[in-house]
């Protein structure tokens, strides 16, 4: 009897959601170290820095079926793409990627992520 190839690409998949939530506490430490930089110089490359980690965050998050991550990101992603790049970012702006970044950190360091099981069974 041949195996179901779906088990095995379902169990892969397992694997990189499980992989994914892993490494998320070292992308949150890229997340806020730019964000402070950003804080306290106002530059543009810490906030384009800033900006890419939090839309590959989101997106594969996303594609992963890990929902509380890619929300927050879009948050983010969402509050920095209104900015005017003269400007910066603005006051309200800033104080909601803020609680954005609180948030996502309180459910990593709690252990909270979770992932929806991705079942790619044939019909």
């Amino acid at each position: 009897m041949a195996s179901d190839p779906s088990a095995s690409v379902n169990a892969e998949l397992a694997k990189l959601q499980s992989d994914y939530i892993g490494r998320l506490p070292l992308r949150l430490g890229e997340l806020l170290s730019h964000w402070r930089h950003y804080l306290d110089h106002h530059d543009n490359d810490s906030i384009s820095q800033f900006y890419r980690i939090a839309h590959s965050m989101a997106g594969t998050a996303g594609v992963l079926g890990i929902a509380e991550v890619s929300d927050l990101a879009r948050r983010i992603e969402q509050r920095l793409s209104a900015r005017d790049s003269l400007e910066g970012v603005a006051e309200e702006d800033c104080s909601a990627v803020g609680e954005s970044l609180d948030t996502l950190k309180q459910l990593i360091e709690a252990g909270q992520i979770t992932a929806t099981p991705i079942n790619l069974e044939r019909y």
